[in-house]
């Protein structure tokens, strides 16, 4: 039998059921507008933030490329203070040596019991986890295969001596096929499956030693979003620092090429169902790789001055005059950056990232303290994009 309600029972409601009113309404618009206007406010600053730079003196001038300001821009009452710090610095000119890719590595498939499979099995003796390698490098290139999917790869530097132009990257694949048949594996056009691998890089110029150095303290004290900051040291010096992914993969990394050059070089890995035909790395393609991978490095660095220790203590008694930092937490802050310099442990993990934090938004980093004059890391790294060096030469 049915349960009934008893006679007493209201069902729930949520609350009166009245017409809006003219003001609700008007309070509706309003809102609907506000982040209307909010929305296009975000994008209108994304796109100052890609148009506009930050100059050494703090004048805000176009970005290298760019034939002048929009006409709204131009007036020094559209940036404030904070605006105009949040901008990227301008790029330094004459830094980059040159760009390009230093590694890549080019794939075939070869059908089973086809003339290939025949030649990789009797050519490809020693093992290396799931492939197997040829002895000796064809053209200068790791030479393997896997035999469970009958993947053909060679794998090494496409210019023998510096970075490869990518529009040139064709006319090297061909060299290497070429190679490759004169030892015995039948490779071709038809053949191929793609690029699995491209390190874009670029080789920057500083003007001393010490100065790299700098620059890679810097780097290594940055805190990037969405990156695992792994910087390996030789002693006190940093040789390396590598930015990892959230899984532990390696994304990017900045490194001493030696000779007075730091290289950023962004590492991009393609597996079956995303890799690129030859023909598609075009210089401009690989810049906007190399751009998208250091993209939170850049944005991290903006600001951030690395140096001597007289050149930053003055930076830091500029932020108390202007009432940034208090006197005691100045002396903690520059304290923490002296000490780690040295390679000085420096307390609980949640007392550095404290410190780190302000050292930041005060664009301090750290330093060699064998230099007084200060590098804006920002404006040093800037140009890895904005130099010409990518197209083709």
């Amino acid at each position: 039998m049915p349960l009934s309600p008893p006679s007493d029972f209201q069902p729930p409601t949520d609350g009166p059921q009245t017409e809006p009113t003219h003001e609700d309404l008007r309070a509706l618009w309003d809102e609907h507008e506000r982040r209307r206007a909010e929305r296009a406010r975000a994008k209108q600053w994304l796109d100052v933030r890609e148009t506009a730079r930050r100059s050494a003196a703090g004048a805000v001038v176009a970005r290298h490329g760019e034939e002048a300001l929009p006409s709204y821009l131009r007036d020094d009452v559209s940036f404030g203070p904070s605006a105009r710090a949040s901008l990227r610095a301008e790029a330094r000119s004459g830094r980059v040596v040159r760009a390009g890719v230093d590694t890549w590595s080019p794939a075939w498939y070869v059908q089973e019991g086809g003339p290939g499979w025949r030649a990789m099995e009797g050519l490809a003796t020693a093992r290396a986890g799931r492939a197997r390698m040829l002895p000796d490098d064809v053209a200068g290139h790791r030479v393997g295969w896997f035999p469970d999917s009958g993947l053909v790869f060679a794998e090494g530097h496409p210019a023998r001596d510096g970075l490869a132009c990518p529009d040139g990257l064709p006319e090297v694949l061909l060299e290497v096929e070429d190679s490759m048949r004169s030892a015995g594996i039948p490779v071709s056009a038809d053949l191929r499956a793609g690029v699995r691998r491209v390190d874009a890089a670029v080789d920057l110029a500083t003007d001393s030693r010490a100065e790299g150095l700098s620059i890679l303290n810097g780097v290594a004290a940055l805190a990037p979003t969405s990156c695992k900051v792994v910087p390996w040291r030789t002693g006190r010096c940093v040789e390396s620092v590598l930015f990892k992914t959230p899984a532990g993969t390696t994304r990017a990394r900045v490194y001493d090429k030696g000779r007075r050059l730091i290289r950023p070089e962004a590492q991009c890995r393609y597996p079956k169902a995303s890799r690129r035909d030859v023909e598609e790395l075009t210089s401009g393609y690989v810049r906007e790789q190399f751009h998208r991978k250091l993209a939170p490095l850049w944005d991290a660095a903006q600001g951030v001055r690395v140096g001597g220790q007289v050149a930053l203590v003055e930076r830091v008694r500029d932020a108390i005059e202007r009432g940034e930092v208090s006197a005691s937490r100045a002396r903690t802050i520059v304290g923490y950056l002296v000490l780690t310099a040295a390679d000085v442990p420096q307390g609980a993990r949640r007392t550095r990232y404290e410190l780190e934090r302000d050292a930041r938004r005060l664009g301090l980093g750290v330093f060699s303290a064998t230099e007084d004059e200060t590098v804006d890391l920002g404006a040093f790294l800037e140009e890895c994009t904005d130099t010409d060096a990518w197209a083709a030469r």
